[in-house]
C-alpha cells in the first residue's frame, strides 16, 4: 500500500479522525472507507451548519419584523393622539363659533367644511352640544350662513354617496342645522341599505320633534323599514302623541263594521207526550179557555198492521 505524505486537507481530517497528531512528515495509508467517513461526516458538519445559520436568519428576520411593527404602531397611537388633539380644539372652535360667531366667519367656516368629512364630523359634534342653547335667531343665522357657504347643497349631494360613513354624516347636519326641506331628503333614508344610516336617519328625524317627523317615523314603522322596537322607542315622547292619535283615530273610521251574526231559523217542535207528575198533569189539561189534547199512545211496531186495518175514527 502506497504511503503519501499528510499534506491534503483530506490527510489532515484522516489524522484527527484516528486521532494522530498532524505532524508534519506523518504518514498514514488511504482507504476509500475511510475517505467515505470522512466525506459523510463533513456533509453532516456542513448540514448542522446550514441549519443553525437558516435558524439565525430567520430569528433576525422575525426580529426585524417586530421592531418594524413596533415602530408603525408606536406611529400610529403618535399621529392618532395628535389627531385627537387637532379634533378636539377644532370642535371647541366650531362651539364658540356656533354660539357666538358672525355671520362672516361662519360662511368662511362653513365653506371650509363642505370639502372636509372629518370637518363635517365635528361640526355635528359641536352641534349637538351646543344645540339646546340655541334660540331661533341664532339658528337662523347658522342657516343663512350655510346657504351663503352652499354647505346645503354638497350635504345634499353626500346623500347620494356610496360610503355610508359619509351620508350618515350629511343626514346629522340637516337635520341639526335644521335646513329647509329637511323631512323631504331625510324620509327615504330610512329605508337605506345600509342599516346604520337608516338608524341614523331615524334618529335625525326624531330630533326635528314634531307632527309631521312622527308621521314620517309612523310611515316607517308601517313599511318595516327598520325593527319596530328602534322606531317606536324614537316615537316614545309627547310630541309624537297627536300623530299617533290622529293616526288611530283615522284607520278606525276607515275600517269596516264587522256583520253581526245571524241566528239560524228556529226549527219547528214536534208534539211530545208530557212528562209524568203534576206539571205534565197541568201541561195536559191546559190552561182555561183552552182544550187539552189528548196524549197521543206510543205505538210499538207490532200494532202497525193491526192499526192499519181499523176504521178511521170520526172526530
Amino acid at each position: 500500500m502506497k504511503l503519501q505524505p499528510m499534506s491534503t486537507a483530506w490527510d489532515t481530517q484522516l489524522a484527527v479522525r484516528f486521532g494522530w497528531p498532524p505532524a508534519a512528515g506523518v504518514q498514514v495509508p488511504l482507504r476509500s472507507a475511510d475517505i467515505s467517513q470522512v466525506i459523510k461526516a463533513g456533509r453532516h458538519r456542513r448540514g448542522r451548519e446550514v441549519a443553525w445559520r437558516a435558524l439565525a436568519d430567520l430569528f433576525a428576520a422575525t426580529a426585524l419584523l417586530c421592531i418594524v411593527l413596533a415602530a408603525f404602531a408606536v406611529a400610529r397611537k403618535l399621529r392618532r393622539d395628535r389627531n385627537e388633539v387637532r379634533f378636539r380644539a377644532r370642535r371647541e372652535q366650531f362651539a364658540r363659533l356656533v354660539s357666538y360667531g358672525s355671520l362672516d366667519s361662519l360662511t368662511q367656516q362653513f365653506r371650509q367644511v363642505a370639502y372636509d368629512s372629518a370637518a363635517q364630523l365635528d361640526l355635528a359634534i359641536a352641534l349637538l352640544q351646543a344645540g339646546p342653547w340655541l334660540d331661533r335667531p341664532r339658528r337662523e343665522l347658522l342657516r343663512r350662513a350655510v346657504a351663503a357657504a352652499r354647505l346645503d347643497r354638497a350635504l345634499t349631494r353626500r346623500l347620494r354617496w356610496r360610503d355610508p360613513v359619509a351620508r350618515a354624516t350629511a343626514v346629522l347636519l340637516i337635520s341639526r342645522l335644521r335646513l329647509a326641506g329637511s323631512l323631504r331628503l331625510l324620509g327615504p333614508l330610512v329605508h337605506d341599505e345600509d342599516g346604520d344610516v337608516a338608524l341614523v336617519a331615524a334618529r335625525a328625524i326624531a330630533e326635528l320633534a314634531d307632527g309631521v317627523a312622527a308621521g314620517v317615523l309612523i310611515g316607517a314603522l308601517d313599511a318595516a323599514a327598520l325593527a319596530p322596537e328602534r322606531l317606536i322607542e324614537r316615537l316614545g315622547d309627547c310630541w309624537a302623541v297627536d300623530a299617533i292619535l290622529q293616526v288611530l283615530c283615522k284607520r278606525a273610521d276607515d275600517r269596516e263594521p264587522a256583520p253581526r251574526p245571524t241566528r239560524p231559523p228556529r226549527a219547528a217542535l214536534a208534539p211530545s207526550a208530557a212528562p209524568p207528575g203534576p206539571r205534565g198533569r197541568r201541561s195536559a189539561a191546559g190552561s182555561p179557555g183552552r182544550s187539552a189534547s189528548p196524549p197521543i199512545p206510543a205505538r210499538s211496531p207490532c200494532c202497525v198492521s193491526c192499526c192499519a186495518r181499523e176504521p178511521a175514527r170520526s172526530v
